[in-house]
């Protein structure tokens, strides 16, 4: 199966989405035939700036696309707002929403993990404190299926204690506050 495809099997039935080129691939070397339209409202999608999933079948009447899926990156009311404030504050911030849409083999997706985990280690790593790759947890290098989640453990809260100083107790650290924290603290 290819790594911008997953599925499962059910009985006799084999159900896959993802990438348009990949599932047509799996649908067309299965002797199955792919109507224009499928690859046309793909196309559509992706030109409108959303992202296409197509859905496949493999069943007793042969390969074919069940359909189209397109996901959109939704930004709640007033959120883009905030970010725009923050930003005037000098605050930095990412917005980057949507899942990666990789299986779990993905060597892309395999070694931006081990990029994002490397990258943790170094940032939180001060002098007198290391952070073992051990103590990263998979969160911390991974993102919600929005990528905008407001929290993290207290296992990620953890391992940043030694680099933010004091903020210890919470079960659960709203990082945007900590962030406008920080930054008032800077101008004080």
């Amino acid at each position: 199966m290819s790594s911008r495809m997953s599925g499962v099997d059910v009985d006799a039935r084999k159900i896959r989405k993802g990438a348009t080129g990949s599932v047509i691939n799996w649908v067309t070397e299965r002797g199955g035939q792919v109507a224009a339209d499928a690859d046309t409202t793909a196309s559509e999608i992706s030109q409108a700036g959303g992202t296409s999933l197509l859905v496949a079948v493999e069943d007793e009447r042969g390969a074919r696309i069940l359909g189209v899926i397109h996901l959109k990156d939704v930004v709640k009311e007033g959120m883009r707002e905030r970010f725009e404030e923050l930003r005037r504050m000098g605050i930095k911030t990412v917005m980057i929403s949507g899942a990666t849409n990789r299986a779990g083999d993905n060597e892309e997706l395999i070694q931006r993990v081990k990029d994002a985990k490397a990258a943790v280690i170094k940032d939180n790593s001060v002098d007198g404190y290391h952070v073992k790759p051990t103590d990263v947890p998979p969160h911390a290098v991974t993102s919600s299926g929005s990528g905008l989640a407001p929290a993290i453990s207290p296992q990620y809260a953890h391992i940043q204690i030694h680099r933010i100083l004091g903020f210890i107790g919470e079960p659960r650290v709203n990082v945007l506050e900590l962030n406008i924290a920080l930054k008032a603290l800077e101008g004080a």
